[in-house]
Parts: C-alpha cells; sequence; structure tokens
C-alpha cells in the first residue's frame, strides 16, 4: 500500500494524477498510455530477449507460467522456424569447419 504525504492511501485516481501522468508526460508518452502498458512491454521485451515462459511468469507475478502464455504465446519465436534454423545451423558450421581442414601432409607418408 503507498500512501500519501498525510499517510493517507494512494488511490489509483491519485496516483494516476500525481505521480503516473507526471512520469508518463516527462517520457513523452501519450496521453492514453496506462501503466498496464508499460507491463506488456515489459512482458514483451522479456519474450524478445529470449527469457522464457518460467522467467516472464516470474517477472510478472504470475501463479505460474501457464497465465504467461494465456496471452503472451504469440510473441515466442515460432519453435519449427526456430529448430529448422538450428539444424541448418549446424550443418553450415559442420561444412566450414571441414571446407577449412586441408591436410598439409598424407599420414600414410603416400599418395
Amino acid at each position: 500500500m503507498f500512501t500519501d504525504g498525510n499517510g493517507r492511501a494512494l488511490h489509483r485516481n491519485r496516483f494516476n494524477k500525481y505521480v503516473w501522468d507526471p512520469a508518463r508526460e516527462a517520457a513523452g508518452l501519450p496521453g492514453e498510455a496506462t501503466m498496464h502498458d508499460l507491463r506488456h512491454f515489459y512482458a514483451s521485451a522479456l519474450i524478445f530477449e529470449g527469457r522464457s515462459a518460467n522467467t516472464v511468469a516470474a517477472r510478472l507475478g504470475h501463479a505460474d507460467p501457464t497465465t504467461t502464455w494465456k496471452f503472451y504465446a504469440g510473441l515466442w519465436p515460432d519453435e519449427e522456424e526456430l529448430s529448422a534454423q538450428d539444424v541448418d545451423d549446424t550443418f553450415a558450421e559442420a561444412r566450414a569447419a571441414r571446407a577449412s581442414h586441408v591436410p598439409t601432409v598424407c599420414p600414410s607418408g603416400g599418395a
């Protein structure tokens, strides 16, 4: 519970008027931007940076990742695409390693 200078509970309307609105204006955010928008931005940024559903759920205070998945599942990269790219990358690395390995002397001494 947050209180004002007189020790009274700082209700949402007072918080918005005296705390959120000045901070929002100072940041150059539009008038319709809410604290909840900031929460969604935070979740989206975590997902974009590769954090797991468990991590995002913990940071947002969700009881479990099920709630997180319900709202944000569409933001995680498609696993089908990622796994295909992982395999392509592995083969590319193997081809590059093989191409860079050119023996200068035959191990048996012959041709």
